[in-house]
């Protein structure tokens, strides 16, 4: 089991330890709630532009600097 979890990390960047305290947990899991209940209200609207949904979905998770490199790239 060892071995599958530094294939992980070193492949996937997945199942670090990263001893989070008890504060930066909550704000994880208060970031994570909202990002949830907001893909819930996108998937439950039925107006409006129908791409406005797949493009707040494929940039939710993204770090900042990159949202911010793709808003320069967008025509207005």
């Amino acid at each position: 089991m060892v071995e599958l979890r530094q294939v992980m990390i070193e492949h996937r960047n997945i199942g670090h330890e990263w001893q989070l305290t008890k504060n930066q947990q909550y704000l994880l899991e208060c970031y994570y709630n909202g990002n949830k209940l907001l893909m819930e209200c996108i998937n439950r609207s039925t107006r409006g532009n129908d791409s406005l949904p797949q493009q707040i979905e494929n940039t939710l998770l993204l770090p900042i600097t990159e949202i911010e490199n793709r808003k320069t790239q967008i025509p207005d």
